[in-house]
């Protein structure tokens, strides 16, 4: 080995460096491959960085996945074994989206004999080539020519990207969102593109120096489109193709074309058309190049369609386009996708990724289809040809037979016929927990574009929005594993258009128009098919006798042919009889093989039984945890072992075809799961292996897990509230590497985690494991301004996890829950039952002598109260609880207890307090490193110089939150502070309807009535501003009915005084003085400020209601 130490310290580096070069050249990513292999994406991390060895199995999963040919196969196999690199592979490292090169391209030698100098200059100076000319002349194609002719000097990619500056119908592409498309293709997370356009441009040049990269900026609009895109140090090579020069560019060479010379374009003529043609009509090409005005692309035109009409003369072309006087342009339009560069115009190359374009989002959620698949092809044809028009069908069939399956297969085969998208769900109707119709359509929802938060809250509401959403369009929805019709059938598309595919062991008779497809056994040929695919045709050739004993012994059910396949497949040494002799022994295969669940089992057992230990463990325990899906660090917690070994243990999992691949989530990371009845069949084994201590101490170890990361979340980007447990006993770290990925995108880790988060609470409560149940499920509770609207889940969460501790007594666990309850509907704007809730959680508190819990309840009741007008009961509470968190000295308590009793200091006219409890508020939340809880604060203080007429100060700190709020990301309260900016410009006389009408949305997307009806009031103030009073009366309407359900008195009344002015301003005084006198009572009975602003100087009663009703409309 050249004197090397060991393996790792030589071959480990030449193995990962070739690997991670063919990874490139095959285009994909490291999530990419491990989605194809099956390895998982730390082991690929490991071998490319020589941290891990190559095992043999894994080098054939990643050879098979990169589909490599056999010289690069054979090298990637000898630098395992540490032998010589062949001199003939291409170990180049390089990422390339260049489009194939033109086979016709002919002439332009002066102009690429330019672009090879500049290339070779490109080490020493910025290397920038701006190719014009006129439509036609073939800037992109000599771009693409030459990109491709000097690739090799830029080995560290070559991009390419269409920047859409004169596409008809298209706006050019930003420059934000290019920098974004051409980061990700360098590799770069998309967690770590900033948001700010500057930085999105820094972080690019950064990515380019010290690099050898070649970039072709295809049809640029002007030099402002490409401007931001170039690099700003020696080493890369950019060619910038577009219809105008670009002076204001600092360009190294300037290329103008112009039509091609005669004799080289009859050479592309001749070349396209072939000289066999040529020869028999040489005139025709010289009239084709005549008449196109010696344009390239016009040449290529028609040349391409003198070759697609082979039986037609050339000559007879060029009379009948001259005849009928067809010009380029038409040309080009009936040859659509040939105008341009042949493979510039249909390829996706420059396609915006679609979180950049969420509203043209096209689901693609099938799971991959198997490539072995066999049998069946009677229902696969009846399938494909029923659903070639959209309607309902039914795979129904004994557990194990191949209903999923077949209906993957059928939908990939159907994707061309739905191409608006296909949406898959598992319903786990088989398992003890199926999934309900509410969390399916908010995962469809997502999926088709809809906002976390913009998601409805009951069934009802979320089945209008799905099926408005897919109306009219033409979507494949895949439900697998439903238990019966009640679970589908609020799943179901409501018009013409949508095909479905439900799989179910039942036949679901009841639903109305569905055609059902009966699936059974395998027959016998397709069962051996099915083997021969897994372990090859030479073993079954070698015994078929027992080939066949082994499928009868499986009951030729397509699960347990497939998990003996994967036996046989990892064990190449075994006879096929060695099988068959086992599978014939009883007592491996249960009593019998007749039909339904034993024969899944039995064959279950066989492979059970060839796991090792440590697999079979984590095997059992996955089953006991009981989750839809899961990441890797999951079962690291589970078995408490490091990540890596985790990792190899779900690799033979995966092998073993007891563990599948999900997919990746949004932070690239695998997601496992369990099929249901391997899960099944895994928590039978932990019954009958496992004590009840091993299995709840592996549930505590998992959950705990799950608690640290959350509360790691929420710790770097503090919401400014209290906590709701003081401490998390039950908190457990996991490997570091996963609360890195989890802070870098929270809303991404909860989208992936939290289903499986909410069902292991519910599975700890029924084992009353109340300690870790209780702290996650109010951890989860608190984290909803990082996970949007997800009030359902956590809710279920709480409710498992009270019903646990006071089942066990937990008298601490109850209280939190009750508080997170409440705070829950407090979020939800349903104060009157928030209160009830807080009220109970209090007692319990109490009772138990918890001070900082009874601190939580007291400040959330004073913000229910302060909701509800009930602003002296509001600040004794909120005193008593700012006192004890004083007392505990925690600060998110005493921010939290400060903002809101500065802002009922506000709400009752004592402007010194409050802005005393703001000044002190913003040292705590500061303290903290709350930058939310600081914007809040900010905006509070804003309010208090509005109410005082500061109004330019009201501006500024409005404006200081508003920045804030946004760049944490916190979209609804920026929309509050929206409306606090707006309002005080309006009193400046510079209000503008336009981010209030934003705002309106914001609120009306998270379902926030109270925020509307304040955003729809201080629309009907800039109306009735501006002098448009009956305008204003709608919206102030709009308001007061929006908070009419609320028990929200205080905005009432306030919506009651400015409509007042509305009625004085059109001249109905009786019901401006009824409005006003109703105002003023809730006014008087809350003590609001509003009251003495209304009443006479004396004191002695109501002012005059010409004074009242003059009053300019307050805060």
């Amino acid at each position: 080995m050249g004197g090397c130490v060991a393996w790792g310290l030589c071959m480990a580096d030449r193995f990962g460096e070739m690997l991670r070069s063919f990874r490139h050249g095959a285009g994909a990513t490291q999530e990419e491959l491990a989605e194809r292999s099956g390895v998982s994406v730390r082991t690929i991390t490991g071998l490319e960085t020589g941290r891990h060895t190559p095992r043999a199995a894994t080098i054939r999963q990643l050879v098979d996945a990169l589909g490599l040919s056999t010289t690069k196969r054979d090298a990637l196999l000898a630098a395992a074994r540490g032998d010589t690199e062949p001199d003939n592979v291409d170990s180049r490292v390089g990422r390339q989206s260049l489009p194939e090169d033109l086979p016709d391209f002919v002439g332009r030698e002066e102009q690429l004999a330019q672009l090879t100098g500049l290339a070779a200059a490109a080490a020493t100076t910025v290397a920038v080539s701006v190719i014009d000319g006129m439509a036609g002349v073939g800037k992109s194609a000599l771009a693409v020519h030459a990109a491709h002719a000097l690739a090799a000097r830029f080995p560290d990619a070559q991009l390419f990207v269409d920047l859409h500056g004169f596409t008809p119908g298209r706006e050019p592409i930003a420059p934000a969102v290019m920098l974004d498309i051409l980061l990700r293709r360098l590799g770069v997370p998309p967690q770590r593109i900033p948001a700010a356009p500057r930085r999105r441009a820094d972080l690019w040049r950064n990515q380019l120096a010290g690099r050898r990269v070649l970039v072709v900026l295809d049809n640029a609009r002007d030099a402002t489109q490409v401007g931001q895109l170039l690099p700003d140090a020696p080493g890369c090579l950019v060619l910038v193709t577009t219809r105008h020069p670009m002076p204001a560019l600092d360009v190294t060479v300037s290329l103008t074309l112009d039509m091609l010379p005669t004799e080289q374009a009859v050479a592309m003529s001749t070349h396209i058309v072939r000289g066999d043609r040529v020869a028999v009509e040489p005139e025709a090409v010289a009239e084709v190049v005549s008449l196109y005005d010696h344009l390239p692309q016009a040449i290529r035109v028609a040349g391409t369609r003198l070759t697609r009409k082979p039986g037609q003369p050339s000559t007879g072309l060029v009379t009948q386009l001259r005849d009928a006087r067809r010009d380029r342009g038409e040309l080009a339009a009936d040859d659509r996708g040939l105008g341009r560069h042949p493979v510039l115009a249909p390829a996706p190359v420059t396609t915006v990724e679609p979180h950049l374009a969420p509203l043209h989002l096209v689901p693609a959620q099938l799971p991959p289809a198997l490539a072995d698949f066999v049998g069946h092809s009677t229902a696969l044809a009846t399938l494909v040809a029923g659903l070639a028009e959209p309607g309902l069908w039914v795979i129904a069939g004994p557990g194990g037979a191949g209903k999923s399956t077949l209906a993957i297969q059928a939908a990939h085969r159907l994707i061309g016929s739905y191409p608006d998208g296909q949406l898959h769900a598992q319903l786990r109707g088989g398992s003890g927990l199926p999934i309900t119709p509410h969390d399916v359509l908010g995962r469809f929802l997502r999926s088709l574009g809809v906002e976390a938060g913009a998601v409805p809250p009951g069934v009802a509401e979320r089945l209008d929005l799905f099926r408005s959403l897919v109306a009219g369009k033409r979507i494949l929805v895949v439900l697998d594993d439903a238990s019966d019709e009640r679970q589908v059938r609020t799943l179901l598309p409501g018009g013409p258009g949508c095909g479905v595919v439900i799989t179910s062991r039942r036949r679901l008779a009841g639903l109305s128009g569905a055609t059902v497809v009966a699936l059974g056994m395998l027959e016998e040929d397709a069962a051996i098919e099915l083997l021969d695919r897994m372990i090859g045709p030479d073993r079954i050739a070698e015994d078929p006798v027992a080939a066949r004993d082994i499928v009868r012994l499986c009951g030729r059910l397509p699960l347990a042919v497939r998990i003996a396949g994967a036996r046989l497949g990892v064990r190449r040494q075994w006879p096929l009889t060695a099988l068959a002799r086992r599978l014939a022994d009883e007592r491996r295969r249960l009593d019998e093989l007749s039909a339904g669940d034993l024969e899944v089992r039995a064959c279950l057992k066989l492979s059970y039984a060839a796991l090792d230990q440590p697999s079979r463990a984590a095997f059992r325990l996955l089953g006991v945890l009981g989750v839809p899906d899961f990441a890797s660090w999951v079962v690291a917690a589970l078995m408490d072992l490091p990540a890596v070994e985790a990792e190899d243990l779900l690799e033979r999992l995966v092998e073993a075809h007891m563990v599948e691949i999900a997919g990746v989530d949004r932070l690239g990371e695998l997601r496992y799961r369990l099929h249901d009845l391997v899960g099944v069949y895994a928590t039978e084994q932990a019954e009958a292996t496992d004590t009840e201590p091993v299995q709840r101490a592996a549930i505590q170890r998992a959950l705990g897990g799950w608690l640290w990361l959350v509360t790691q979340v929420a710790a770097h980007e503090p919401s400014g509230h209290p906590d709701p447990c003081r401490e998390y006993g039950t908190a457990r770290a996991v490997e570091g590497w996963v609360a890195e990925q989890a802070r870098a995108d929270p809303s991404g880790w909860f989208e992936a985690e939290g289903s499986p988060m909410s069902t292991a609470v519910e599975r700890a409560a029924g084992r009353d494991l109340t300690d870790v149940a209780y702290e996650l499920a109010a951890a989860l509770g608190a984290s909803t301004y990082l996970t949007g609207n997800r009030f359902d889940e956590w809710h279920r969460t709480h409710e498992a996890a009270l019903t646990a501790t006071r089942r066990t007594g937990h008298r601490v666990g109850e209280a939190t829950l009750l508080t997170g309850l409440g705070q829950l509907h407090y979020e939800a704007d349903r104060y009157p039952l928030a209160r009830e809730l807080l009220d109970r959680a209090l007692t319990v508190f109490d009772e138990s002598g918890d001070e900082y819990g009874q601190a939580v309840a007291l400040a959330s009741i004073g913000a229910t109260c302060r909701e509800q007008g009930q602003l002296r009961e509001s600040r004794d509470h909120l005193a008593r609880a700012g006192a004890m968190f004083a007392a505990l000295e925690e600060d998110a308590g005493l921010g939290y207890t400060g903002r809101l009793s500065g802002s009922v200091d506000l709400e009752l006219g004592d402007y010194a307090a409050a802005l005393t409890a703001f000044d002190q508020t913003l040292v705590c939340y500061r303290r903290l490193g709350s930058r939310r809880g600081e914007a809040l604060t900010l905006r509070g203080i804003g309010l208090v110089h509005r109410a005082k007429g500061e109004h330019e100060a009201a501006v500024e700190f409005s404006r200081q939150a508003l920045d804030i709020l946004r760049e944490i990301g916190d979209e609804l309260m920026a929309a509050y502070t929206v409306q606090s900016l707006v309002k005080a410009q309006i009193r400046l006389g510079r209000g503008e309807s336009a981010p209030l009408e934003e705002a309106l949305s914001v609120c009306e997307a998270h379902h926030d009535p109270l925020g509307q009806g304040i955003v729809l009031r201080t629309i009907a103030e800039l109306h009735l501003a501006e002098g448009r009073p009956a305008e204003a009366e709608v919206f102030l309407q709009r308001a007061l009915a929006v908070w009419e359900p609320l028990d929200a008195l205080l905005f009432r009344a306030r919506g009651l005084r400015d409509l007042a002015s509305v009625h004085t301003a059109l001249g109905d005084r009786p019901r401006a003085a009824v409005a006003l006198a109703e105002a003023l009572s809730i006014f008087a009975s809350q003590g609001a400020r509003e009251y003495r602003e209304l009443t006479s100087c004396t004191g002695a009663g109501v002012c005059d209601v010409e004074v009242g009703l003059s009053a300019q409309p307050r805060p």
